[in-house]
């Protein structure tokens, strides 16, 4: 079955793993050749099952069983608080996106949800509790769209290539480092980011490059920013401080960093609101701790306000 699978002759190594499923049906990988065949055959719902039976029996600690969600489900319904729903996410995204199997359509490997995939699992959720809990109808044109989405998220294309990183690392340690066509996830996560690289400037792709994996992944934006401070390139760190702060519009220290960016480049105004900003979500923290920028700020924005008053 595997050579003929190799050979891509999948009717036939169909029905060779069909044979020894037949005679051993503990076996996660024929589950997983069996439901390849099947899928490249496009025979989606026998696809869909004998990939349900791969995952299941493999028992990978990071992907979740069936029984896992059958016996939330049961557990759900069995309750008597109104207040409680269950909703099969998967059964809807499978409704919704498929007939075929889900792929690097929505994930990048074999867990992890691309910022697609993080999409559709959100729209999901957004209309089951629209139409289910709030008992309303569901406005389709009311969705941003995609370009929408990235700029309301402030997504970048370094936000992909370091997602695109992470999923490499994964596949590099275990358990997904055993994994049956790793090297072909490598080969695929390496060719996206080679691209997703090459997409960017000269200078882009420098910053990135000098950034360290464990910096992106505490705060990407923020790193970056500091990074273009770094090479005397303030302007395009105020844009990077700038979607920070709409990825994290309730944070204060993505505020106070714009703030101080613009007071350092003598925008004063901007400076001044953001500072304000600041303040008003982090009220606790006391005038007089403030350094002598933010000071000189804050005194000069109240001096206006004063004077736009009176």
């Amino acid at each position: 079955g595997e050579q003929r699978f190799q050979e891509g002759q999948w009717q036939s190594a169909q029905a060779l793993f069909e044979e020894a499923e037949s005679v051993d049906k503990s076996s996660a990988l024929v589950a997983y050749r069996l439901a390849q065949c099947l899928d490249r055959q496009k025979q989606w719902d026998d696809a869909w099952a004998a990939y349900t039976r791969a995952r299941d029996l493999d028992g990978c600690r990071l992907r979740a069983p069936s029984t896992f969600s059958h016996i939330v489900q049961q557990v759900a319904e069995a309750h008597s608080e109104p207040s409680i729903y269950f909703f099969d996410t998967a059964a809807d995204l499978k409704e919704r996106l498929g007939p075929e199997p889900l792929g690097h359509n929505v994930f990048l490997e074999h867990v992890h949800y691309n910022l697609d995939g993080h999409w559709q699992l959100a729209l999901s959720l957004a209309r089951f509790v629209q139409t289910t809990i709030r008992k309303r109808s569901w406005s389709a044109e009311r969705v941003p769209s995609l370009r929408e989405r990235n700029e309301l998220l402030g997504a970048t294309t370094q936000d992909d290539l370091f997602a695109h990183s992470m999923a490499l690392e994964v596949l590099q340690k275990r358990p997904l480092k055993d994994a049956v066509d790793v090297q072909r996830q490598v080969q695929f996560l390496t060719a996206r980011i080679r691209e997703l690289y090459a997409s960017l400037s000269p200078a882009d792709q420098q910053v990135f490059a000098d950034l360290p994996m464990s910096r992106m992944d505490a705060d990407l934006l923020g790193n970056l920013a500091w990074q273009y401070e770094r090479r005397g390139d303030p302007q395009e760190a105020i844009r990077w401080w700038r979607r920070r702060v709409r990825r994290r519009p309730w944070s204060p220290e993505t505020h106070w960093q714009l703030a101080r960016a613009l007071a350092a480049q003598g925008n004063a105004d901007e400076a001044g609101r953001e500072l304000q900003t600041a303040l008003e979500l982090a009220p606790r923290i006391a005038e007089a701790t403030l350094p002598p920028w933010a000071q000189r700020l804050l005194g000069a924005t109240q001096a206006a306000r004063r004077k736009k008053s009176s």
